[in-house]
């Protein structure tokens, strides 16, 4: 008989042990050192770390990968709690994080920048993903995030002269930059602000407040939102504000979290801003806030999935550990179910990521790859749409009590058939398979482990 109770143990921390022979040995230490990465635990990284074949990624992947977790793990990890505790990190992380080639990646190299050989959307993707990693969310979004949201507008709106002026110095991390939109009465009604900038011969006179700025206790600069014109959208200009411009008061905000963020609340009264520093057009502001933001919202997914796979592997590394009722709790089937409805969860959003990464430069498609990765997996897999089907009650296969069978309907029958549709063509294909593979992923895990 079989023994159904028999629980089969989970991975170890390090790839299999090769084979005796030279070939499998080699073969071993191939993937050792270029398709495995990491500690190894269940879901603890993407699957790509971790053994599973990926046509996103190559050896300059790679080798990013391993570049910017050594700094982090090197130069961050170790002191976040001391850095925590002061609610403070120290300035010159900003031009050690540029020494060693990770500060900059997104940017020109003519001001600095440093982008990775052949840097594309998945470089982007690896350098938030493992410096989020640290669980410092606070030195993550002020060294190297805020940048990616503040400088964007001056690099590629501004004049010359303000590009000569902030660009260098802030991606070499001489000086730092912030972004100053949301404001006590205006957050995402980013339409609706009440910062003012009146018009006076060669100066814009600016009044009013912004809260919640991020970065704003080291901050040299801050790309401003403020109303030129008449209400609404149309009205918004963007200046650059320095911060030793008489009139700006920088106040730092107590937060639950996030200690080291350096989130601020700036007041500005009648503070003479030169007309030079008008970023794009004026009352062309608001168009450029919004296109700014769509790297500011993927940056925001993707650490926001660190963090969440972070939660992850520190449940399986404790489920290993922890003895409950003569057996760890990774033995618990219960506990094996909950640690596979998070892996499902986290490795299909790490799908609608990489369809995002994918389609980037795609605009066209972004929004059909987006669409296909949310969709209910039961739907994709049944391709079929069902709905509340009446049976006679005479019908031969038909109990006579038996009027009705209703089944659930999990989308509308014109999305279901686009499902169905579509399921043929090779470019859904891949996405049909993407979630076919994370779906047996996460289900052999509550089997197996």
């Amino acid at each position: 008989m079989v023994d159904n109770n028999t629980k089969t143990p989970l991975p170890t921390s390090t790839p299999p042990t090769p084979g005796s022979s030279s070939v499998a040995t080699q073969k071993h230490k191939k993937q050792q050192g270029e398709w495995y990465f990491g500690d190894q635990v269940p879901f603890g990284d993407p699957a790509w770390y971790q053994g599973s074949k990926s046509p996103f990624y190559n050896d300059s992947h790679r080798v990013w990968r391993a570049k910017v977790r050594a700094f982090v793990d090197k130069e961050i990890v170790p002191h976040i709690t001391e850095w925590e505790n002061n609610h403070d990190y120290p300035r010159e992380l900003h031009e050690k994080a540029y020494a060693a080639g990770v500060l900059s990646p997104l940017f020109p190299k003519k001001y600095g920048g440093q982008p990775p050989e052949g840097f594309d959307s998945f470089h982007d993707l690896i350098w938030i993903d493992e410096v989020s990693r640290s669980g410092c969310g606070g030195v993550g979004i002020s060294v190297f995030f805020i940048p990616t949201m503040a400088l964007p507008p001056v690099l590629y709106f501004g004049s010359d002269y303000l590009k000569e002026k902030v660009c260098r110095d802030v991606i070499t991390g001489k000086k730092v930059i912030a972004l100053a939109v949301t404001e006590p009465f205006a957050g995402s009604d980013v339409a609706g602000i009440r910062t003012t900038a009146r018009r006076e011969g060669d100066f814009w006179i600016v009044n009013g407040q912004k809260k919640f700025i991020t970065a704003g206790t080291k901050a040299d600069f801050f790309t401003t939102a403020v109303r030129t014109g008449g209400e609404g959208m149309g009205g918004i200009s963007l200046l650059l504000v320095e911060r030793n411009m008489p009139g700006v008061t920088i106040r730092r905000l107590p937060t639950q979290g996030w200690y080291t963020s350096g989130t601020t609340h700036i007041i500005m009264e009648d503070v003479k801003v030169p007309v030079a520093n008008m970023i794009g057009q004026e009352n062309q502001g608001f168009r450029i806030i919004m296109t700014n933001f769509n790297h500011e919202r993927f940056t925001g997914c993707v650490g926001s999935l660190r963090g969440a796979r972070c939660c992850l592997e520190e449940a399986v590394k404790y489920a290993r550990l922890r003895n409950t009722f003569g057996q760890r709790l990774a033995d618990h089937q219960v506990i094996r179910q909950k640690i596979a409805e998070m892996a499902r969860q986290v490795e299909s959003t790490f799908v609608s990521i990489t369809c995002v990464c994918v389609t980037r430069y795609y605009r066209l498609l972004s929004c059909c790859c987006f669409f296909w990765s949310i969709l209910p997996m039961r739907c994709i897999q049944d391709t079929t749409c069902r709905r509340t089907k009446s049976t006679p009650s005479n019908s031969v296969n038909s109990r006579p009590d038996e009027k009705q069978r209703t089944e659930e309907l999990l989308l509308p029958p014109s999305v279901c058939g686009v499902v169905q549709t579509t399921s043929n063509i090779p470019f859904f294909k891949f996405f049909h398979s993407s979630f076919f593979y994370l779906h047996s992923r996460a289900s052999s895990y509550s089997h197996r482990h």
